[in-house]
Parts: C-alpha cells; sequence; structure tokens
C-alpha cells in the first residue's frame, strides 16, 4: 500500500496473496521505492505504481534507500548483504554473514556512501564506501552475542543508534 496524502488515504500496490513483505524504503521524494520479501526484491520509479522483481530466491529481511534512491542495500535473513548504485537494476555481494546470524535491520545515509547493518546475535557493521568494505563492531550487553534487532543513521551518516532486546 502507498499513500500520497500522509496516510489519509491508501492505495494497495501489489495485490499477490502469496508474498510475506519483510521491508520496505523509499527515496526522499517517495518516487523510488525498494521493497523484499520472503523470495525477493522488488523496485519502483513511479511511487509503487508498477514494481519489477530484481534479485531471486533468497529470504530478504531489509532494504534501505539514499535518498535518491540511487544506492540500496538488501540484507538476506540467514546470508549476505547486497548494495545497488543503480536504483535495484544490479546488485553487489558485498558481507557474508558470520555463522548462522541472522540480519535483522540496515540503513543508509542520504547519500548512500555510508551503511550500518546489525545481526542477531551478532554484531554492528558499518561501511563508509558505499557497502566496498565493511567494519565489524563487537559492542553491547553481550559482545558477539548481543541481540540486535534495529539500527537507524543520521542523513550525514555520522550518528547511529542501535537497539537490542530493550537496550538503546
Amino acid at each position: 500500500y502507498t499513500s500520497a496524502d500522509s496516510g489519509a488515504t491508501w492505495t494497495a500496490r501489489f495485490a499477490d496473496s502469496n508474498k510475506y513483505w519483510n521491508s520496505v524504503a523509499s527515496s526522499a521524494d517517495g518516487t523510488k521505492l525498494v521493497a523484499a520479501d520472503n523470495h525477493d526484491i522488488y523496485t519502483s520509479s513511479n511511487s509503487g505504481v508498477s514494481w519489477t522483481s530484481r534479485m531471486s530466491p533468497n529470504s530478504y529481511s531489509r532494504v534501505a534507500s539514499s535518498a535518491d534512491g540511487t544506492k540500496l542495500i538488501a540484507a538476506v535473513l540467514n546470508g549476505h548483504v547486497h548494495t545497488s548504485t543503480d536504483s535495484g537494476v544490479t546488485w553487489v555481494d558485498r558481507l557474508s554473514s558470520t555463522g548462522s546470524n541472522q540480519w535483522q535491520s540496515v540503513a543508509s545515509s542520504a547519500a548512500g556512501a555510508k551503511l550500518v547493518g546489525v545481526e542477531n546475535p551478532g554484531r554492528v557493521w558499518v561501511a563508509s564506501n558505499s557497502g566496498a568494505t565493511w567494519t565489524a563492531n563487537t559492542l553491547g550487553p553481550s559482545g558477539n552475542n548481543t541481540a540486535w534487532n534495529g539500527v537507524s543513521m543520521s542523513s550525514d551518516g555520522m550518528r547511529i543508534a542501535v537497539t537490542a532486546g530493550g537496550v538503546v
């Protein structure tokens, strides 16, 4: 569903009832969208009127977008992190999950150069070069076993907030 009036009214945009949607992200102006379900990544360049399947088959858990919608990040629940620099037309495998960790959340700076992802259990991963290289941060109450479940990043990518089992 999408809304063009701050949620006063809604329009169904993808009628396939077999989809189990996990995450959606938008460009700053709302024209470019990326959405993840249990098997595919879909993109739209017209505010959700039409959608194109871009990458499958994986169990995608989370997506994030740069402000202009050209740089995207998608995380596979029990697997890899992928990035795109062309609004989802092509993707590059950037980061494998370690062991049985599951990606819970990803975020992007407005420019898409700075990215962050969290695992459960696991670490907080950050990149400052559109995902080409990543640094793992071991922090939190349980170190590598911390149950991270959410992440947010400021538009300039300098400030990051993460949540873990009730801890911010």
